[in-house]
């Protein structure tokens, strides 16, 4: 019974189990009671106890503190009773086999049974009474020590226990031994026909036999190899498989692999994929996959237009991309699967047609307009034919400096905008559903100026008589796309007349008295609206068909130099008192005579020596608002022709006025040649 129990449990023993006949000490049940149930062994729930910490087995006590000596059997030693008669003291002879002693201990062993062996040899047991209870004494009082120190503590190196009976001499135990596992080649799961190899590799190395199971059952076939091979492996070969090791040394045996399920099924089918939701666009990358349900260890064969292995290729793995499609890369596709050596191939997928087709070009447009103002919102928005921001993402980019941007809309909005964002802008779309990219579009170049400058003119003339019709142009310098205009006449604007958004023109084809003012215009764009400075101011003047006053200037001329004097005069045919001369210059600003810029005697304004800030339009105006024509006087710096002309009105006068002054001139000019000509003379 012993024998058969140990060779059931035999990879068990000294590991987490201890055999003596049929009583059996276990640390993991389940490994246990699964191998003895495989060798039909039962056991008995009522003989059983689980899960305790202490636990007696043939006379020791086992514990999480160790083994120790049953204090029961220590203290029958102790007790044994003194023997009266020859058997008696054989029978305690017999039990001296369990007394061991340290190193130096055996003259003292010696010494404390030889009185009991002299008294059995020589056949005294009443004279010898004596004698035999002293050597029992002597041996309980050394044994007694030996017992208490017999312990087995649970560590990773060799220990032994030695019993009280002849069976038991010794258990040799490893708290670890090396791990053993299965690998499987080409995979767990594999396909009818092919060729697997499973391999029993042991952690720690070294020369093992090698017993392989299969269920649990052993296969005689691969027993002491290290690999086991199926060269055309069917649905009998699956089951779980686990294997050990078995040697002549220390650990004698490994530990019994964990189970490798090997699954056989009838060769997979690929299904070839293509990762769009349309055509493939030219330019854009395109992947194909060749799926299987099990993919390890396989490598892929494609063909194109035909089946035919001669025109395909290979990859290591499933999938295949072409990284920028073109026209010729459309067509069927057909992929398979292939493993081992000699491979063993799947059947083809079904056929896949690639169409590729010509990507469509975006177009950029820009609002408010391509030339824009610093502080201007700018919006920049990409249109593909083909659909909008439901079917496409869109990428911006710019050049110099270059930049690149990413929206999920078709618009891309700069705002405030600065002369740092001018550039040419392209955009490109890519298709959500699959990442297909359309082509880049063409370039638009956007301009950012400085300041916005809204520039006013007039046409024909800024003097008008009542019932003339005059037109003002409005205008933003570098730009004229998108603007509103806005007008104003001597500061407030002009809210009642729809003239004013008419373009960038406001004309009064019957002009007024009342239209009399100076003007000035603004231009805005956009949402939220951008605004450009004002303009120029510009006088406009509309007098009656015959005022009852003239603006008289002496010199009587409209252009005048610098320095010179200049006198304004306010004459009609009747009397003219209560009018006064009046102006306005380039900065707008309207004054009369008395402001500083003249002096008054009279009707009279006088301006003794002008200047380049009296240039502007001057004008006769009476108390109840009556105005003259007006005048436009300007003043310049004197040119060359100018200096001339002076010099000699200055000396016309002169002469005229004293006919021995022009004798005199002549008379020195004559001397003067005649003194010149020596000296060319001698030059010669």
């Amino acid at each position: 019974m012993l024998a058969f129990v140990n060779d059931a449990l035999k990879d068990y023993l000294g590991c987490f189990v201890v055999v003596f006949v049929d009583d059996i000490l276990v640390y993991q049940v389940r490994l246990v009671l699964a191998r003895l149930r495989a060798h039909q062994l039962y056991v008995k729930l009522e003989k059983c106890v689980f899960h305790v910490s202490e636990i007696p087995f043939l006379g020791y006590i086992i514990s999480k503190r160790g083994v120790q000596m049953d204090q029961a059997t220590v203290q029958a030693v102790l007790d044994w009773p003194s023997h009266g008669s020859v058997k008696e003291v054989q029978l305690f002879l017999g039990f001296q086999f369990v007394i061991t002693y340290r190193p130096g201990s055996r003259n003292t062993k010696a010494d404390a049974l030889s009185h009991i062996h002299q008294s059995v040899d020589k056949g005294e047991p009443t004279r010898s009474m004596s004698r035999r209870r002293s050597g029992r004494e002597s041996l309980s009082r050394l044994m007694y020590p030996r017992l208490l120190a017999t312990q087995v503590r649970p560590t990773c190196t060799k220990y032994w226990w030695e019993g009280m009976r002849a069976d038991i001499h010794r258990v040799v135990a490893s708290c670890k031994r090396p791990k053993a596992t299965v690998k499987v080649q080409p995979a767990e799961r594999v396909f009818i026909r092919e060729r697997v190899t499973l391999t029993c590799d042991i952690e720690s190395g070294g020369v093992w036999n090698y017993e392989w199971f299969k269920n649990n059952d052993p296969l005689s076939e691969a027993q002491r190899r290290k690999n086991y091979e199926i060269s055309n492996v069917d649905g009998s070969h699956e089951g779980d498989y686990t294997c050990k090791g078995r040697r002549s040394t220390e650990p004698r045996y490994s530990e019994i692999s964990a189970a490798v399920r090997l699954t056989v099924s009838v060769k997979p089918k690929p299904k070839l994929t293509l990762r769009l939701k349309g055509a493939a666009l030219r330019g854009s990358s395109v992947t194909l996959e060749c799926v299987l349900d099990q993919s390890a260890g396989w490598r892929f064969y494609w063909t194109k237009h035909t089946q035919n292995p001669q025109n395909g290729f290979s990859t290591e793995t499933y999938s295949h991309t072409i990284s920028s499609v073109s026209v010729s890369d459309g067509g069927q596709y057909w992929c398979r699967a292939g493993r081992g050596n000699p491979v063993n191939y799947t059947p083809y997928s079904d056929t896949l047609r690639v169409n590729v087709t010509e990507p469509p070009k975006p177009v950029v447009s820009i609002k408010p307009d391509k030339d824009v103002f610093r502080g201007e919102t700018v919006t920049l928005r990409c249109d593909i034919q083909a659909g909008g921001d439901t079917e496409w993402k869109y990428s911006w980019i710019k050049s110099d400096p270059v930049f690149h941007s990413h929206s999920t809309t078709q618009e891309y909005t700069i705002s405030p905008v600065t002369e740092s964002n001018s550039g040419k802008y392209t955009c490109r779309g890519e298709r959500r559903s699959d990442s297909q990219l359309s082509e880049i579009s063409d370039a638009v170049t956007l301009t950012v100026f400085g300041e916005a400058q809204a520039v006013l003119s007039v046409s024909p003339q800024s003097w008008l008589t009542e019932g003339d019709s005059v037109t003002l142009s409005c205008e933003v310098r570098d730009s004229s796309t998108g603007w509103t205009f806005s007008w104003y006449r001597d500061g407030e604007e002009l809210h009642s007349d729809s003239r004013r958004e008419a373009g960038g023109s406001y004309t009064l084809s019957a002009a007024a008295l009342h239209h009399t003012g100076v003007y000035e215009c603004r231009a805005k764009r956009g949402e939220p609206a951008f605004h450009t400075q004002y303009s120029n101011l510009q006088p406009l003047w509309i007098t009656g068909i015959s005022t009852p006053v003239t603006l008289f200037t002496h010199p009587s001329r409209g252009q005048h130099i610098i320095n010179a004097s200049l006198s304004l005069s306010c004459e009609g045919q009747s009397d003219s008192t209560g009018w006064r001369v009046r102006r306005c210059t380039h900065s707008g600003k309207v004054s009369d005579c008395t402001s500083g810029w003249g002096s008054v005697t009279g009707s009279i304004c006088s301006i003794s020596s002008l200047s380049t800030s009296h240039t502007g339009v001057y004008w006769c105006q009476s108390e109840t608002g009556g105005r003259s024509h007006p005048v436009n006087i300007t003043v310049h710096s004197p040119s060359n022709s100018e200096a001339q002309f002076s010099v000699l009105s200055l000396l016309s006068s002169l002469l005229a006025m004293s006919p021995y002054l022009l004798v005199s001139i002549i008379l020195g000019v004559k001397c003067y040649r005649a003194r010149a000509q020596p000296d060319e003379v001698n030059r010669m």
